[in-house]
């Protein structure tokens, strides 16, 4: 199972929570990342899921991480493998 400690949060580097973290985006907060309620055009776990939208390569514009290099598939894969999953600590 992936889990945010073990798996996701090591996708972060410090340059992407600092530069994320002055626009409101918490990527190194587990309870933020996973944050049950809906918002932003999703019933559940609306911050998680806009983080996605990012880090796809089809997702939306401008792409994380800011100025790139941007995320390979096994990345992306292991992000969308976490949301499916639950989105566990």
């Amino acid at each position: 199972m992936v889990s945010y400690a073990k798996d996701i949060r090591p996708l972060f580097n410090a340059h992407d929570l600092a530069c994320m973290k002055r626009k409101g985006v918490k990527l190194d907060s587990y309870d933020w990342m996973a944050d049950p309620a809906g918002g932003e055009g999703y019933a559940d776990h609306a911050n998680g899921r806009t983080v996605f939208d990012f880090v796809r390569p089809d997702g939306n514009e401008p792409r994380m991480p800011m100025g790139g290099p941007y995320w390979d598939d096994d990345r992306v894969g292991l992000y969308r493998r976490w949301m499916e999953e639950g989105f566990g600590a």
